[in-house]
């Protein structure tokens, strides 16, 4: 075992010059600085030292590793799905007979051969099962009489894929049978053994010959080809070697074997762990230069760089794998083939009955890492994976904990940590270089946390990249529009109006950082995964003529659609500032401190490597550039398989951050100036919240000391040097004033006077008004007019207006006082997504609390249609949430029922839409029609009784008002027209805070303007002819 310290509840490890803190059970990792680290041995050395300090406090709480529940093995999580793979063993024959072979194989007739019915049998019911990975192996496979029937059988069946452990002597042969395989449906692991002299030492004189020819052809065939080599103390200072060979014949991959204390092979062949290190990782150094892949390092780094509490608990063996031998007996995995006690089930019983119910597979699915003594204070258990079942099985009987290649698989995961922690630049004394999670290697293709490790035989076949999924996500999204990840601010017309209609309608994203970045005119800025380049073409306008526009996406079909739009964007600018770039997040095809600006729309979330994202986005903004970023985050960890849901990481939830720890990244890398500019919430999956924030960050720059007065209402604050600021003390400190948070200091000039706030003096002497920049970029307003904020003027009689959004031709009952109209349509459009949406996650049974929730959206206004629909969806949902009915499909039909109802159909057709979405909550409940005399009668009583009450009032319109009444009011009225009553806590009856926005506010008349002790709407003192009033 590798030495280790014992560090509270870390194990401290130093490799490479490198310091790293595992948690063995949760398992978690993390890299700190030099100074974190003496900090946090002194901690734990000295618990009393944290008290009253700030910085270890901070830094322990951010080490802390994700809450688990207590893990008593895999059986207690895992249950039997699909049989992923099946290993068919076909022939124990050879064309060659190496030394090392675990099987002793031979060309000497009479050995093992499978039947040919039996493998045919035995393909199809794992096909039934589920599998679509077949390997074979052997013996040398291909020498199997039956071998190209047996294969064209697999491939004869959809979605399979054959994998052919071969040492391609049969190559040329096979030419008709391999060539007409499906395109990336077959993959060879060719079999050598080192540099021409080693190989021919062992397969025989001229083998490594004959080996080059079958390479050049498979390459010519266009057939995917990975190198398999078996480790020896003859060849072991051979595996860099074979990188070169790989690169050499066009193949990509490479797998090194490990030698099992089984058949041919001797002490005397056996490598020490030591060596076997030191010699994989000077192969690892020359693929990583020539763009090899070497499977044994790639399985452990994505096992390494997984999701923080991902334990890697033994193989699949047994649980997702299964192998055939020759002698026609299912074994749990192919390198125990032939071990007797291994034995689980001839496959004549059936492989379903063999897989679910014999007590070998049994067995080996109940062992775990928790039951193996051996390796229970192995601090790395989790993340290796707790070493290979077959290495554990020959080594000593024993399926766990005995493989002897532990101590290699350990060493190459610190390797793998080490090395990415040197890879990133931390200007921060006090923090982490990297720590688990920041980074993740591979999800899978599926996105499901199989936490398996694989058999020693074939490693890794995988090509796919965690990015794979995410640009699938987002080309499909290009071309048709996904509702679940549009945008939910409006940018407002002024914005883009230079911007064609109809390139508006992808607009993705969580916030509106264009418009908060603070870009001036002549400046340069980048968009990070700019889509289809609304967000460039905003900031190509504020940037002038003289500016630039750089927009980044990996996505072709995105990158496509944001070029077919800039050339009608530029025309009507009038200049062309904007260029669109291919490439990756991790690696900005831009130069060194090259913009000033660095903006991204929800994109940071997708990434598989956000602490080199963010090093990147240093590295190209100028000294005292500006990044201001959208983007998910959440405060809490989320379910393990929601880190993994593929679905989710392209809806932007799966790869949030920890608000928190965010923040500290950017500390780390040496941003600052942190702040946050706006948060709400954004989804709730299962009961766990996920939070839209945008925040502004900036890299260091040149800074003058100014002098400044700390407002409170803290007793201190910390400056980014450290300085502690005592309210209501003047402190001279370096910072800019322009970045300073609104009103937080008073900035002085030398005679102490207030430079950065407008004052009223005490002689009342006001400063005067200035007018708003014309220019400045809106957005969408929240009452009035949704186009320009002016006040809206209703006819008495409908005329006909053009929508000044989607340009319909309709008759109109309002516009606002510079002729702007809104059709209903494009007034609700926004809103019916968040209220579908809200209302479907939401768990409350509180109408008035979900109603209040939705109305603090930022995307939704204060006035408007959108009310008619909000209504009845609470209501539905709160029921729904209380008594689990009617259904969730239920809310889309009252949100849908409620954006029939006209915009000022309270004046205009006699009946505001509050009362009238309480009546279409109550029918859908009830699951009314016009032919259910009873339930028709409940739902006009009841709407006609809200609206008596709304009618108490002498006053405009007033959408919060009504519509807070009529649900307040249906919860009242519940108990006598539905089966069960919904209920409103005194505690969601709040203070209205929007009456400054409508100058038809009722004032101290209207029953929300003061927070009341009880509903102001039932009052036992109050008369049905007094209008009720706090």
């Amino acid at each position: 075992m590798i030495d280790y310290s014992e560090t509270g509840p870390y194990a401290r490890y130093e490799t490479d010059g490198v310091v790293i803190y595992v948690h063995p059970t949760s398992p978690d990792w993390f890299v700190p600085t030099a100074a974190a680290d003496t900090i946090i041995k002194a901690a734990f050395d000295d618990e009393n030292a944290l008290i009253d300090n700030s910085i270890r406090s901070r830094l322990l709480r951010r080490i802390a590793p994700p809450p688990l529940p207590a893990y008593t093995g895999r059986e207690a999580i895992h249950e039997l799905g699909a049989l992923r793979e099946c290993w068919l063993h076909i022939t124990n024959r050879c064309n060659m007979q190496c030394a090392h072979c675990m099987f002793a194989s031979s060309p000497m007739v009479g050995g093992e051969e499978a039947d040919t019915a039996l493998v045919l049998s035995t393909i199809d019911q794992a096909y039934a099962l589920g599998t679509k990975i077949f390997y074979f192996t052997g013996g040398e496979p291909t020498i199997h009489p039956d071998f190209s029937l047996i294969h064209r059988h697999v491939l004869a069946k959809a979605d399979t894929h054959c994998v052919i452990l071969t040492n391609a002597a049969t190559v040329r042969s096979l030419e008709a049978c391999l060539r007409t395989a499906p395109p990336g449906r077959l993959h060879l692991q060719v079999s050598i053994d080192g540099r021409a002299d080693n190989h021919d030492a062992i397969r025989g004189k001229g083998a490594y010959a004959r080996l080059v020819q079958s390479l050049t052809l498979l390459r010519s065939w266009d057939i995917p080809v990975t190198l398999a080599m078996s480790v020896t103390k003859q060849n072991v200072t051979d595996m860099p070697a074979i990188v070169s060979v790989a690169n050499q014949y066009g193949i990509s991959g490479i797998h090194f074997m490990w030698l099992f204390k089984h058949g041919r092979a001797g002490a005397r062949d056996f490598v020490d762990c030591r060596t076997l290190a030191r010699q994989l990782i000077a192969a690892d150094e020359r693929a990583r230069a020539l763009s090899v892949t070497i499977d044994n390092i790639e399985v452990i780094r994505s096992q390494v760089f997984s999701v923080p509490g991902t334990r890697f608990d033994l193989s699949n063996s047994g649980w997702e794998s299964l192998a055939l031998g020759p002698d026609g007996w299912l074994y749990p995995s192919p390198a125990l083939v032939g071990c007797k006690l291994m034995r689980a089930g001839h496959v004549g019983e059936g492989v379903e009955k063999v897989w679910r119910r014999g007590s070998v597979f049994d067995k080996v699915r109940k062992a775990s890492l928790v039951q193996a003594p051996n390796v229970a204070r192995h601090p790395l258990r989790f993340l290796i994976g707790g070493g290979d079942i077959d290495h554990s099985y020959y080594a000593a009987r024993n399926i766990v904990g005995a493989d002897p290649y532990i101590p290699l698989y350990s060493r190459i995961a610190l390797y793998l940590i080490a090395n990415y922690a040197r890879s990133h630049v931390v200007r921060a004394e006090v923090g982490l270089r990297c720590r688990m999670g920041e980074f993740l290697c591979n999800c899978g293709p599926d996105g499901a946390p199989r936490m398996f490790t694989h058999s020693n035989c074939v490693q890794s076949l995988s090509t796919h990249d965690s990015r794979d999924s995410v640009r699938s996500f987002y080309s499909d999204a290009a071309e048709s529009v996904n509702e679940e990840i549009l945008n939910p601010v409006s940018y407002g017309e002024h914005a883009v109006a230079h911007i064609p209609r109809r390139m508006r309608v992808r607009s993705y994203g969580c916030g509106s950082p264009v418009l908060d970045c603070g870009v001036k005119e002549g400046q340069r800025l980048v968009d990070l995964g700019s889509g289809a380049g609304i967000e460039c073409f905003i900031a190509s306008k504020m940037v002038g003529a003289n500016g630039q526009v750089y927009g980044v996406d990996m996505a072709d079909a995105m990158l496509e659609r944001a070029r077919r739009s800039l050339p009608d964007v530029s025309a009507n600018l009038g200049y062309r500032n904007v260029e669109f770039r291919k490439g990756y997040l991790e690696a900005l095809p831009l130069d060194d401190e090259g913009v000033d600006t660095v903006i991204s729309n929800c994109v940071i979330n997708l990434t598989p490597d956000k602490r080199r994202v963010f090093q990147e986005i240093y590295r190209v903004l100028k000294p005292g550039g500006t990044l201001c970023i959208s983007d998910i985050v959440t405060d809490s960890h989320p379910p393990i398989d929601m880190k993994y849901d593929e679905r989710l990481r392209g809806e932007c939830l799966a790869g949030a951050m920890l608000q928190d720890e965010l923040f500290a990244v950017l500390e780390d890398l040496g941003f600052v100036n942190l702040y946050l500019i706006r948060r709400y919430e954004y989804r709730r999956i299962r009961s766990h919240p996920f939070y839209s924030v945008t925040y502004r960050a900036a890299r260091p720059g040149p800074q003058k000391k100014h002098t400044v007065i700390y407002r409170g209402p803290l007793r201190s604050v910390r400056t980014e040097d450290g300085e502690e600021v005592s309210r209501g003390a003047a402190a001279t400190i370096a910072v800019d004033p322009a970045r300073l948070p609104d009103q937080m200091f008073f900035v002085l000039d030398d005679s102490g006077s207030v430079v950065n706030v407008e004052q009223q003096t005490a002689c009342g002497v006001f400063v005067s008004p200035t007018k708003a920049d014309s220019d400045a970029p809106a957005h969408r307003f929240m009452s009035d007019c949704m186009v320009c904020g002016a006040p809206l003027t209703y006819f008495s009689t409908n005329q006909q207006r053009q929508c000044h959004y989607c340009n319909q031709r309709i008759a109109a009952n309002a516009c606002c006082t510079d002729g702007h109209f809104v059709c209903d349509e494009c007034h609700c459009g926004d809103a019916r997504a968040i209220i579908k949406r809200l209302c479907a996650e939401s768990r409350t049974v509180d109408p008035l609390a979900l109603f209040n929730h939705i109305r603090s959206h930022p995307a939704f206004p204060s006035q408007g249609p959108e009310y008619h629909m909000l209504v009845p969806a609470v209501l539905v949902a709160a029921y729904r949430n209380a008594y689990g009915t009617p259904a969730t499909k239920a809310i889309t039909t009252a949100v849908e029922r409620g954006a029939t109802v006209a915009g000022g159909a309270c004046a205009f057709l006699g009946a505001c839409g509050g009362a009238l979405g309480v009546g279409t909550a109550f029918s859908i409940i009830l699951d009314g029609t016009p032919f259910e005399g009873r339930v028709r009668q409940k739902v006009q009583l009841v709407t006609a009784e809200i609206l008596k009450y709304i009618a108490r009032f002498e006053a405009a319109r007033c959408c919060r008002r009504d519509c807070a009444v009529a649900v307040t009011q249906a919860a009242e009225l519940s108990g006598r027209y539905l089966p069960h009553p919904l209920h409103v806590s005194d505690r969601h009856i709040n203070i209205c805070t929007h009456g400054r926005e409508n100058e038809h506010c009722l004032g101290s008349s209207c029953p929300w303007w003061a927070k009341p002790s009880a509903s102001p709407l039932h009052d036992s003192n109050t008369n049905e002819d007094t209008l009720p009033v706090p």
